[in-house]
């Protein structure tokens, strides 16, 4: 669909580096419902941002290089160029970079940027209360709307009961199936 999302969410168990930094080179604020901070591993910059955020510093456990971004940087830019126009799902693409993890450039790339988004995004879902509750009221809404369509395909036993077309097609479209 044309439709592009501002914020995504889903349970702890739908993330990974590259689905944030896609996320991110696709300008859409991706939030998983974090549950335990301690096996978050958030990331630095500069050896030096250890110690300059010294409340932070024991949170910050792996540092990004930038040379994998910049490696791959032409790739990064076709990539977020075929995201925008729609050429390929996301999370197609998505796969194929996680299938072929640190042998692909653009994966290592993409990789890097997701490790930055992530420890920032990680940081502000424990800082502000207002993103915890936006972000579960956002993925419960989810879960019930796909519990809402499986009970109507099994109770109808995956059929649509209606005879007109364009019957069918409205209710295809309002069940996102």
């Amino acid at each position: 669909t044309g439709f592009v999302p501002k914020k995504h969410t889903t349970d702890t168990a739908g993330y990974s580096d590259i689905v944030f930094g896609t996320a991110a080179l696709s300008g859409v604020f991706y939030v998983p419902i974090i549950r335990d901070f301690s096996s978050l591993v958030f990331s630095y910059l500069d050896v030096g941002d250890r110690q300059r955020f010294k409340n932070l510093g024991p949170l910050l456990r792996a540092k990004v290089s930038f040379d994998p971004i910049q490696h791959a940087w032409g790739k990064i830019m076709d990539y977020t160029a075929t995201i925008d126009a729609r050429r390929t799902r996301p999370s197609q693409m998505i796969a194929k970079m996680q299938l072929l993890g640190a042998a692909s450039d653009l994966a290592a790339g993409v990789e890097a940027i997701g490790k930055i988004e992530k420890s920032i995004v990680g940081l502000s879902f424990a800082g502000f209360e207002s993103l915890r509750r936006e972000t579960l009221i956002m993925h419960n809404k989810q879960e019930s709307h796909n519990a809402l369509k499986a009970a109507i395909l099994f109770g109808n036993k995956g059929a649509y009961h209606l005879s007109a077309d364009q019957a069918i097609q409205n209710r295809h479209a309002c069940l996102e199936i």
